[in-house]
Parts: structure tokens; sequence; C-alpha cells
């Protein structure tokens, strides 16, 4: 019993949508992932700075925290969850932690306008 010709352009079909379908959320989830690593590295590196800035004024801190994760759409919550991901993979936690580090080195050489870095 041969194989009709449809049938073998069907299932040659059916394989190349399940391989689009696999690449393209594949490429979902590392793009998210990029995502959620640019959010972790610029929300640390903001509170880093506002730790530094308000160290000695816990009310403005708290202001400046919470603003912090309004404006990076976060929360205490989801920076822990996410500083646990990473805990688990050695590699990406390295290559996130060495960008904040080159971050906040970048920010304390370079002082603003009125003479204070952190700006």
């Amino acid at each position: 019993m041969a194989v009709k010709p449809y049938r073998k352009t069907i299932v040659i079909l059916a394989i190349i949508a399940g391989a689009a379908g696999v690449y393209i959320a594949r490429s979902r989830h590392l793009a998210s992932a990029r995502h959620d690593e640019l959010k972790f590295v610029s929300t640390y590196v903001k509170l880093s700075i506002a730790r530094e800035r308000f160290a000695n004024q816990p009310d403005s801190l708290r202001g400046a925290t919470s603003l912090i994760y309004l404006n990076n759409r976060t929360d205490s919550l989801w920076m822990d969850v996410f500083s646990r991901k990473i805990a688990d993979d050695p590699g990406r936690g390295e290559r996130i932690w060495s960008r904040i580090t080159a971050r906040l080195d970048s920010l304390r050489k370079q002082p603003n306008a009125d003479g204070n870095a952190f700006n």
C-alpha cells in the first residue's frame, strides 16, 4: 500500500509547523528571560543607589524604594524569587552580578552636575 502524495505533504507540513512552533516558543522564552534580567539589574542598581543616598533617612529610603518598585513594575517578592533563580544557575548569576557591578562602578565614576554621583 503506497502512501498518497498529499499525505506526505501533510506530514511534512505538520513537521515544519511543529518545528516553527517550538522555535517561536523558545524565542519568546529567551526574550522574556532577557527582559527579566534587565529588569532585575535596573531595579537592583537603583535600589543600591537609594540605599547609599538615603542611608541615614529611613523614611526617604522607604519612599524611594516604593517608587523604584513602582517604576520598574516589580516588588521585593519578585526580586527575591529572581535572585534565587539566578543563584541556581551560576553562569547566569555571575553574568548578571558582573553587569550590576559594572553599572554601579560606572555611575560612581561619573558625578553629575551638582557633584554627587548617582543622580
